[in-house]
């Protein structure tokens, strides 16, 4: 058999490629070790040989082996990368030795390894060419020594993120030009820029002063205005157990236990939102053709999935009465001749205008547009008016509009808010409309006893959202999304040759998403470890904060502030108020409580009445508050968002703080102090605001006398 032209080989195999590291770190040693990769004769003979090309080699015994590794390496860790890719790829590597032995002479193997090069490299040069090439293998093969200098180190800078108490840096000081600046390569470090050869401790050194020390510390106790918040702190060896494991529970051939594992986290969940027989679980819980629920990246993912499988079940396939197929389902022949063939004008999902944006993704991705989409207005609580919910689906089935879902929400993201579930899912019921709830916020309130009962009606929906990374206190990226019925994902089933086949239990043919990390490791370590009751406390003290802090805004001695609303769980929004509207705030605080006649509470409709200036005058203060407290202030960090509210009968938008607290370290102190710097600053800026006014007064209507504009 006649080898490869030596040229093509060298190219291909041998030929320096740039490395993102070219030396050992310098927290690396020797690794520990291990037997060789390959027992080919082709190996052995390199591995016995040493590739002994000659006294005058640089590879002559030992000299072309990294010296970091023990002879026990295979070959190819320290000799040529080009003899590896031999081995793999050419028909050499037969079962007769003598064969092997005759074709890799001294002669041939120096062709095949200083043969070729565009620039040609003297075997002076090879030993430095060889270890630029392969020296990145020392990050894979990593002893327990060098692991653990690197986790000490980056143990001293977690422990300083976690602990530092100053600035909580929701806002970048740093101009964009800055950022831009430091943040601006746009090629890959190769050996001759000179940047390959860092080494991990200045790699690591360089992210910590560009973007760990100026990172956003979410698990801060003062930092109470988004749902980001501190972790158990299990959390963070386990990340570190996760990446060497390395499992994609796509399939079960990548993930063989965690598969298990991911099936029996699931069922936990759906146990505690549905309650169904014991019997039923151990039916369905680890059934390769059934699902209870599926791990996604987070809540977004999850109400996709959702809405995608009550699209694909609502246009399902239908037979034709000979024994055929009339229709192939919306899957097959897509939403158009979908839409015909039921006879519909058009397809909606429809729910609270303070549904999440992810529904409007969904609603884009499954062809039916922003149009597609049927917001219904809040009550006064920010809850969906179900009167008003009730008549569209009512106008959409006479204009045969199809009615993909029906979404209730557990907890919105503006206000925390809990649509009533219970009339939602009669609603659905009725005419057959799939219920589906994002409780990617509030679903952790079912683990608490003096609140569940908020969510009555959550297990009448046919899926359910919830972030584990949000009331779960589970890391970043990881939603589920929860089916009431075992077959309900036979909708979106896919399946592929190579893998997810049809009788096999991969769970990747449920998920919208292929590859997959085995995350659900953190959930189930959450759900073991902080167990029911501690989720129960977690929860309850929440919302028992946001309460107290409601109360606390309701009777400052200032009179500065009014809650937008009263909190369902544990976000609560809330504005500043003027000093020169405080009165007329508190007559209509007045007004609303009393259910008395207006003339027995004001002397007029105007005394209880803001104009829209003066609502615009409270969202400029409030948003002017929000931003200098989380630019200057110290006392911690909220939020802000805009609302809708009723103005006389008209929704008008408004600004207003909103405050998240879900993180177990925060105090009420912390809260407390918060309130007063936003008071402090409220002060300040009234002011501020006063002599601005005054000087754009003076400047617009300017008075006319004698040494005008000069005494002035």
């Amino acid at each position: 058999m006649e080898p490869p032209r030596p040229e093509t080989f060298a190219r291909q195999a041998i030929h320096p490629r740039p490395s993102l590291a070219l030396a050992p770190s310098s927290l690396s040693t020797s690794p520990s070790k291990i037997s060789p990769l390959s027992t080919s004769p082709l190996s052995s003979y390199f591995h016995n040989q040493r590739l002994d090309l000659g006294p005058d080699s640089p590879v002559h015994g030992n000299a072309g082996f990294d010296k970091n590794f023990p002879d026990e390496y295979p070959f190819w860790y320290g000799g040529p990368s080009g003899v590896r890719h031999m081995d793999q790829q050419t028909d050499f590597g037969s079962d007769d030795d003598t064969e092997a032995t005759r074709f890799l002479d001294n002669e041939s193997v120096r062709s095949l390894i200083y043969g070729g090069f565009q620039d040609e490299i003297k075997p002076k040069d090879f030993e430095t060419e060889q270890r630029k090439s392969d020296s990145v293998l020392h990050y894979f093969v990593a002893t327990e020594t060098s692991e653990s200098a690197l986790d000490q180190y980056l143990t001293t800078i977690i422990h300083a993120f976690l602990n530092d108490p100053s600035r909580i840096n929701a806002s970048n000081l740093d101009s964009p030009e800055t950022l831009q600046s430091k943040f601006g390569r746009i090629s890959i470090p190769t050996v001759e820029d000179g940047n390959a050869s860092k080494t991990i401790h200045n790699y690591l050194s360089s992210v910590k002063s560009n973007v760990i020390d100026k990172a956003t510390r979410v698990s801060s106790s003062k930092m109470i205005g988004h749902m980001t918040t501190s972790l158990p702190y299990f959390h963070r060896p386990l990340a570190r157990l996760l990446t060497a494991l390395n499992q994609n529970v796509v399939k079960i051939e990548t993930a063989a236990t965690m598969s298990y594992l991911e099936r029996e986290t699931i069922s936990m969940l759906h146990n505690e939102f549905y309650r169904l027989p014991k019997r039923f679980y151990e039916t369905y819980m680890h059934s390769p053709d059934h699902c209870l629920g599926v791990f996604t990246s987070g809540g977004t993912i999850a109400n996709i999935t959702a809405i995608w499988a009550a699209r694909n079940t609502a246009l399902g396939p239908q037979a034709a009465p000979d024994g055929g197929v009339a229709f192939k389902g919306v899957d097959k022949e897509g939403i158009y001749k979908a839409l015909q063939y039921y006879g519909y004008n058009g397809a909606v999902i429809v729910g609270s205008c303070l549904m999440h944006y992810s529904f409007k993704k969904a609603a884009d991705l499954l062809g039916l547009g922003d149009e597609g989409l049927r917001l219904i207005p809040t009550d006064t609580d920010f809850r969906v008016n179900t009167d008003i919910l009730k008549a569209v689906v009512e106008e959409c089935i006479r204009s045969k509009v199809l009615i993909i879902a029906i979404v209730g929400i557990a907890g919105t993201t503006e206000t925390g808010s809990i649509d009533d579930l219970n009339t939602i899912a009669r609603i659905s019921s009725k005419h057959s409309i799939h219920f589906h709830v994002d409780a990617a916020w509030g679903g952790p309130l079912v683990f608490s006893r003096d609140h569940q009962y908020k969510l009555n009606g959550i297990k009448l929906a046919n899926t359910v959202t919830v972030d584990a990374h949000k009331q779960l206190y589970s890391p970043m990226g990881l939603g589920l999304l929860l089916f009431r019925s075992p077959s309900h994902a036979h909708s979106i089933r896919k399946t592929a040759n190579y893998v997810i086949r049809n009788d096999s239990p991969d769970l990747g043919k449920f998920t919208l998403e292929g590859s997959r990390p085995a995350n659900s490791l953190h959930l189930h370590a959450s759900l073991h470890l902080l167990g029911r009751n501690g989720l129960e406390s977690l929860t309850t003290r929440s919302v028992v904060l946001v309460r107290q802090l409601y109360g606390r805004l309701q009777t400052h001695p200032a009179r500065c502030f009014q809650a937008l609303h009263e909190p369902m769980t544990n976000i609560l929004l809330y504005r500043y108020i003027p000093r020169e509207l405080r009165d007329k705030i508190s007559a209509i605080e007045a007004y609303r409580d009393s259910f008395l006649p207006l003339s027995e509470t004001a002397a007029s409709l105007e005394k209880v009445t803001l104009s829209r200036r003066e609502q615009d005058a409270i969202s400029e203060i409030t948003k002017k508050i929000q931003t200098r407290q989380s630019h200057c202030g110290k006392a911690g960090f909220v939020s802000r968002t805009r609302v809708s509210i009723d103005h006389d009968g008209v929704n008008v938008m408004v600004d207003a703080f909103r405050v998240v607290i879900a993180n177990p370290l925060t105090k009420w102190e912390d809260v407390d102090e918060i309130v007063c710097e936003q008071v402090k600053l409220g002060l300040e800026l009234e002011e501020e605001m006063r002599k601005e006014n005054a000087l754009l007064e003076a400047k617009n209507n300017p008075r006319d006398w004698p040494g005008w504009p000069f005494e002035f």
